[in-house]
């Protein structure tokens, strides 16, 4: 699939599925079922390209962070002629990933990131009756401070799980850590 056949083409559907990281709105989270308190929908998602000796087309693999699909046909956007930005009928850029002009495409990472215009992005949320909520998840491997590379220095990992959300001026947060040896 190429990059401008996102979201509103052929190509596109058979990619349009969780196993390749197109989410719906769903209320699990790392694989449990109503981990959330509602549904939720991720902002974002990737389109990535290796690159390939056979078209030549790229030298090195590139991703860049997309709105999801949803936010793309709900607010009426479209893809400008730079890659990774997306503009609403007025022209004005709702979504972008920077990383495209700073150079950080050139390189297949886990860097990109999808910026919006907070204001548009607001009030277009408010108007649906929705708010943001920020995902937390994390890991923490816990080793013995030996330099040997044997299982037995493996000591345990801790793992944090929660979400927020802002309730009018008050910020609601649920956060779970768990120790597992």
């Amino acid at each position: 699939m190429y990059l401008r056949e996102y979201p509103n083409r052929e190509a596109f559907k058979y990619f349009d599925e969780y196993y390749y990281g197109q989410m719906d709105w769903d209320d699990s989270f790392d694989h449990i079922e109503g981990a959330m308190p509602t549904k939720i929908l991720l902002t974002s998602t990737s389109y990535m390209n290796e690159a390939s000796s056979y078209d030549k087309s790229l030298k090195e693999a590139i991703e860049i962070k997309l709105p999801n699909k949803w936010f793309i046909q709900e607010m009426n956007l479209r893809q400008t002629l730079n890659d990774g930005e997306w503009i609403d009928k007025e022209e004005n850029v709702v979504f972008l990933d920077p990383t495209v002009s700073t150079g950080g495409i050139t390189s297949y990472n886990d860097n990109g990131v999808l910026v919006s215009n907070k204001k548009l992005l607001a009030e277009f949320l408010e108007s649906r009756g929705l708010t943001q909520v920020w995902i937390v998840w994390g890991e923490k491997q816990v080793r013995s401070t030996k330099n040997t590379h044997d299982d037995k220095e493996f000591l345990g990992f801790g793992e944090i799980m929660g979400y927020g959300y802002f309730d009018g001026d008050e910020f609601v947060e649920e956060t779970n850590i768990r120790y597992d040896k």
